[in-house]
């Protein structure tokens, strides 16, 4: 096996871009941390937006609720009307026959 081993080169190169990235660190550091703010604040916002979202879907449901209670009362309705139509043109038929019995009567 070939030993691994570094040159003065190396040595000196290394410590080169040691001493030259150190003041990137910085920056680099400040922008970590605003990223980190950031997402932070995303996650917030996402979290009120799920709250929002739930809130609506429960909304919506009650709405729903709601609206098929009223479809079924007006299919109650209506079948009353119905029944209540049909009595009455039974009623109007049966008037209507005394009535041309009266009037013939009378003529």
């Amino acid at each position: 096996m070939a030993e691994a081993f570094m040159t003065y080169a190396d040595v000196a190169l290394a410590l080169y871009y040691a001493r030259n990235d150190a003041p990137q660190v910085e920056p680099l550091k400040a922008q970590i941390a605003a990223l980190k703010e950031a997402v932070a604040k995303a996650e917030a916002i996402g979290e009120q937006r799920r709250q929002e979202a739930e809130s609506a879907r429960k909304m919506i449901a009650g709405m729903v609720m709601k609206i098929e209670a009223l479809s079924k009362q007006t299919a109650k309705q209506s079948a009353a009307n119905d029944k209540l139509q049909t009595e009455f043109d039974r009623l109007q038929a049966e008037y209507n026959v005394h009535w041309q019995h009266e009037c013939r009567d009378l003529f």
